[in-house]
């Protein structure tokens, strides 16, 4: 199910009390003035201080089927926090996550002499490691992964590198959503048992692992419709 973003919102924005010193059980609790149009731009401003009014837009919002959130460090305890920081953040906030991912970390070693300008056989090795980790959602909206990943951006640690895929799923075109209507006037029980097996199987979903990752991140550049 495809979470509503009003809900994340006021999951996400600081509460305030009221100044009197009555508190109505009811009214005590308040989210703080938001302008918000899902943009990237203007999330969680509070300037004015004048409106407790939410503004969303009419236009019809995008739906992912999963997300992918990479991060990449040279501190494997760094990432590990920042991951479960993630994870338990959107468990609070009722986004399915499908697991999180561990790659194999990449090594760049360099090799210098040991000494400035003789004794070339002897050589020092420096190394850097760069970790990797990526926390898989799914189902979300376009208004819900904005501010999701707007607050996940915002608590990034130092040293930290993030890059999130999407995969957004969209409508049949009109021309072949005729077609499909002028077939399936013409399939016999037969066809719609073996189409309904063939479905079954698409539906079965096998959970990625890290090996099945690392393919995919090194195949990549050769997949068509795919940019790094």
């Amino acid at each position: 199910m495809f979470r509503s973003s009003s809900v994340l919102l006021t999951k996400l924005l600081p509460r305030t009390l009221p100044k009197s010193g009555f508190i109505n059980p009811h009214n005590s609790i308040k989210p703080l003035a938001v302008k918000c149009s899902f943009s990237t731009s203007n999330k969680f401003n509070d300037q004015n201080g004048q409106t407790d009014s939410f503004e969303v837009s009419d236009k019809e919002e995008k739906l992912y089927s999963a997300i992918d959130v990479l991060v990449k460090g040279h501190e494997a305890e760094v990432l590990e926090s920042y991951v479960r920081f993630c994870v338990l953040a959107a468990e609070e906030l009722d986004i399915p996550v499908n697991g999180v991912l561990r790659p194999k970390f990449i090594i760049d070693r360099l090799t210098l002499l040991k000494s400035k300008h003789i004794f070339k056989k002897h050589r020092v090795q420096y190394e850097i490691r760069t970790h990797r980790r990526v926390v898989q959602l799914e189902r979300l909206t376009e208004s819900t992964a904005n501010v999701f990943l707007e607050y996940l951006q915002r608590n990034v640690p130092a040293g930290v590198a993030m890059h999130v895929h999407k995969w957004e799923l969209e409508r049949i075109p009109a021309h072949i959503r005729e077609e499909m209507v002028k077939n399936m006037s013409k399939m016999t029980p037969e066809d719609w048992k073996r189409e309904s097996k063939y479905a079954e199987k698409m539906s079965m979903k096998k959970k990625t692992s890290n090996s099945d990752y690392e393919e995919y991140h090194t195949t990549k550049k050769y997949l068509l419709g795919t940019t790094i």
